[in-house]
């Protein structure tokens, strides 16, 4: 890994998830492979099973390197409700 990049925001829709989407497009179009990860995810909704995000689930689709399922990169930890930096 040459780099790393920790985009942080001090609010929701403060545009976290499009700025990483946007470097991921950006370095991979450079011939970069890339990774993007969502530590905590909130507003989650329930899909096979599992707690899913939308913006993870965006983050993943944007990435080159792919998890081997074990632990995805995309999200470590997911809520169902809105979440404050207290948890």
């Amino acid at each position: 890994m040459e780099k790393g990049f920790f985009i942080t925001g001090t609010d929701t829709n403060a545009g976290k998830t499009w700025a990483t989407i946007a470097m991921m497009r950006y370095f991979k179009q450079q011939g970069k492979s890339v990774a993007g990860m969502k530590p905590v995810a909130s507003g989650c909704f329930m899909q096979d099973g599992q707690l899913k995000n939308e913006d993870a689930l965006l983050i993943q689709e944007n990435a080159s390197l792919v998890s081997n399922g074990s632990q995805p990169w995309h999200s470590f930890k997911a809520y169902s409700k809105p979440s404050g930096i207290w948890i």
